[in-house]
């Protein structure tokens, strides 16, 4: 028994002028372009053919690959309720939706998007938002319908995120009004003090306009005080209510020191006051906080188990099959699961063969066999043929939906960080008022004249603004650069809990390891050219991920191949010439279950069987790099439900 082993990995060749995927094993050819696969060609073709030709001159290859993208049915779409449910505004003619399309990842993307108009006569006008991945439609319904409008989008590679989260209008996530309006309140009455105190600051001295406009300053630092910096007076009285003192306390009683002190000086006719620092002081403040929000809205990847979910689901209603979405599915329905869709509730398996995908909710990726009478559990994926199911509980009872829900995801403790600050703040508080005190005595017997100003300018000089300031800025800047390199956080809050983190788990299955390279061995006897070429040509022909594997793995031309059958989930049969080569799972070819935890795919060529393959995904690119560098700091661990 001979056994061949080697490293999967693409070679590099011809780009393909639409995506830029390399064009290894099939060149199509195009007004001198090269195409990976026909999908790429018909949109390159559609593109020009609708003078868009400049989508290719903004960005180089910004196309979305076609290659082994499985057809997508949207007949769903024809559903009243379903459409009144995506549709934000309709009119008589007119129509007005939104998309999420993760896709969008350019400005070509954006370009190709804002001119569908070009594409199809139905669209009138199209927006995208990149940050956030949406692009916002406004289309006349009577010469476009939802299906063909979405139908649209995916022949040219931007399928919506079309899920179950969907069906639910969400509530404004946008820009918190009410801190705008503070904001807004801050900046007017900071930008006129400012403007007011002018001949202040060029010494130009008029008794009477300076009385009358400090009275002005006054009563513009008022509404500042009470309404736009309220939230941190309430904070700082709550916190002493109950014997703490957070940070907002020594940020409260430097702001009503700064306050009080001015109004003093402008009603005793003692001095200026200092109203435009007061109101500087509150508007850099609210800034702070609105660009920690707005940082955070910009990158949200607040996600649920609902935006994994399809919308509908087909429902048997006596001999036929009707579309009803997945929120009004009730126990006892049967509904019908097709290959590659998403099984949305916990049923029995009535009818067909399951070969199901749990990676969303164990993160294992080995299929489960399920036989008919067994139960099936929401969030599974179908590997094979149709199925019904008969549902056993509602989307929201399911297994997955108590796991997603459980309390233990939802501790909310104190981090270190803020605890350590708070703790800091009590220290600070308790210490600068002191120091005021202090300094009263002081002044007070050496010259009774300076003892207030000096109790006052201690208090507000070491107020902890720039601590205040530097929070929201230094938490949002963190999520916005964190977000541009891939890392999502669902709030400030994990970053700080980041900073508690002394323990690692990973993930094996598709974290710690690279799906797209598996290490790949032959066991059997050496295989001739002739071989090669059989089980080559016939394992092109499939989209399976391991079916590509091979395929690369042998390096030989192929040949055509004639009554090509795949039998999703188990194998391939095709016959070349006068041979009859079947490639699969030890079931599909010998009748038994493999007993070996490695994946593999038997050959059988003349129905004799000649050996078979195995594969081991390959750890990721600079894992060993990133483990060597945690292990100083963290304690790590691996995860993993298989003996790989």
């Amino acid at each position: 028994m001979a056994s061949t082993q080697t490293d999967h990995s693409t070679t590099k060749a011809v780009l393909c002028t639409h995506c830029g995927d390399p064009c290894n094993e099939i060149d199509i050819q195009y007004n001198e372009g090269h195409f990976c696969c026909e999908g790429c060609k018909t949109v390159y073709i559609l593109i020009n053919e609708k003078g868009l030709e400049g989508y290719y001159s903004i960005e180089d290859l910004p196309g979305i690959s076609f290659k082994n993208r499985r057809q997508k049915a949207y007949d769903f779409l024809d559903d009243d309720a379903i459409i009144a449910a995506l549709v934000d505004v309709k009119m008589d003619q007119i129509s007005k939706l939104t998309f999420t399309i993760p896709s969008i990842h350019c400005s070509s993307c954006i370009w190709l998007l804002e001119n569908l108009h070009q594409l199809d006569e139905g669209v009138m006008a199209s927006r995208v938002n990149f940050l956030k991945k949406k692009v916002s439609i406004q289309y006349d319904h009577n010469q476009i319908s939802l299906r063909q409008l979405v139908e649209l989008l995916n022949s040219i590679g931007y399928d919506p995120d079309l899920s179950l989260i969907n069906l639910e209008k969400p509530e404004d996530t946008g820009y918190d009004k009410k801190l705008l309006y503070k904001i807004g309140v801050a900046a007017f009455c900071f930008g006129n003090i400012m403007l007011l105190s002018f001949p202040d600051y060029l010494g130009i001295v008029d008794t009477f306009f300076h009385r009358f406009v400090s009275v002005f300053m006054l009563a513009l630092s008022i509404p500042v005080l009470l309404y736009s910096g309220n939230d941190y007076l309430i904070s700082a009285w709550k916190s002493l209510k109950i014997k703490q003192l957070s940070i907002d306390v020594p940020v409260a009683l430097g702001m009503l020191t700064l306050f009080l002190r001015s109004a003093y000086e402008i009603i005793s006719s003692t001095g200026a006051g200092y109203m435009d620092s007061f109101t500087g002081f509150v508007f850099f403040l609210l800034v702070g906080k609105w660009f920690q929000n707005y940082t955070h809205e910009s990158l949200s990847f607040d996600r649920n188990y609902k935006s994994y979910f399809p919308i509908s689901s087909w429902i048997r209603q006596g001999e036929d099959w009707i579309v009803r979405t997945i929120d009004k599915i009730n126990p006892k329905d049967e509904i019908l699961i097709k290959n590659h869709e998403i099984i949305p509730c916990d049923g029995i398996l009535m009818e067909g063969q399951g070969r199901i995908d749990y990676s969303f909710v164990t993160g294992e990726s080995d299929l489960v066999r399920v036989d008919t009478g067994e139960k099936v559990f929401a969030g599974g994926k179908q590997n094979g043929s149709s199925l019904v199911i008969q549902v056993s509980k509602k989307i929201d009872q399911s297994y997955l939906t108590e796991l997603w829900n459980n309390s233990i995801f939802e501790k909310n403790e104190e981090s270190h960080a803020s605890a350590l600050i708070n703790g800091i703040s009590k220290y600070f508080t308790i210490t600068i008022v002191g120091i005021a005190l202090v300094t009263l005595a002081f002044w007070y017997y050496a010259d009774p004249t300076k003892a207030f100003n000096a109790f006052t300018a201690v208090l507000i000089i070491a107020c902890p603004c720039v601590l205040a300031l530097s929070i929201p800025f230094l938490y949002g800047n963190a999520v916005r650069i964190l977000g541009h390199l891939g890392i999502y956080m669902k709030n400030v809050n994990v970053l700080e809990k980041l900073q508690d983190v002394d323990f690692i788990i990973f993930d094996k299955t598709g974290t710690v390891t690279d799906n797209a390279r598996r290490k790949v061995e032959w066991n059997g006897e050496p295989l001739s050219f002739k071989q090669k070429q059989l089980i080559k040509s016939l394992s092109l022909h499939s989209s399976h991920p391991l079916s590509q594997t091979i395929s690369s793995f042998l390096d030989v031309p192929h040949v055509d191949v004639i009554g090509y059958e795949e039998k999703e989930g188990q194998g391939l049969i095709g016959k070349i010439s006068e041979t009859v080569i079947r490639l699969g799972s030890s079931e599909f070819i010998l009748g038994t279950p493999s007993s070996s935890s490695q994946q593999e795919v038997v050959v059988e060529i003349n129905r004799k069987v000649i050996g078979h393959f195995t594969f081991r995904n390959e750890l990721r690119s600079g894992v060993e790099t990133v483990m060597s560098q945690l292990r100083e700091a963290f304690t790590l661990h691996l995860l993993s439900g298989d003996n790989d």
